[in-house]
């Protein structure tokens, strides 16, 4: 992406072009099961931003295109560089986008979610699979 530059946008006053996408840049995803692939995802739903990934492992999981961000093909920088210019022409549908973003990390992703589901994968296990 080096030389590529997205093209100067108006935001709404007072908002910055970070609360508006978190872009994981990696656009030859591959998931491993490590650690670096969360912490790169992580502080995007967080944030509570809309996010931008390459469409491949663990951002799919993730990732909801169209819903708390959007994917773009694995190695299309063309695409990745126009996915937050998209998001910053249309405010409303980032800041839209970005509350799914942090509805969906509690829900789904947060201590209290991942401790839920193994309490229910646990029961589910001493009740011989019936939960």
């Amino acid at each position: 992406m080096q030389g590529r530059h997205i093209h100067e946008i108006n935001l709404p006053r007072g908002q910055r072009e970070d609360e508006v996408a978190a872009v994981i840049p990696n656009l030859s995803w591959r998931y491993s099961g490590g650690t670096a692939t969360n912490q790169a995802i992580t502080p995007g739903l967080t944030a509570g931003a809309a996010l931008v990934a390459a469409r491949s492992g663990a951002a799919e999981v993730v990732v909801a295109d169209g819903t708390t961000g959007l994917l773009v093909p694995p190695g299309d920088v063309d695409a990745l560089t126009a996915a937050p210019e998209k998001l910053m022409r249309d405010p409303s549908a980032a800041a839209t986008m970005g509350r799914r973003t942090r509805e969906r990390a509690v829900a789904e992703f947060s201590l209290d979610a991942k401790v839920a589901g193994i309490a229910k994968l646990y029961s589910t296990v001493r009740n011989g699979g019936r939960s």
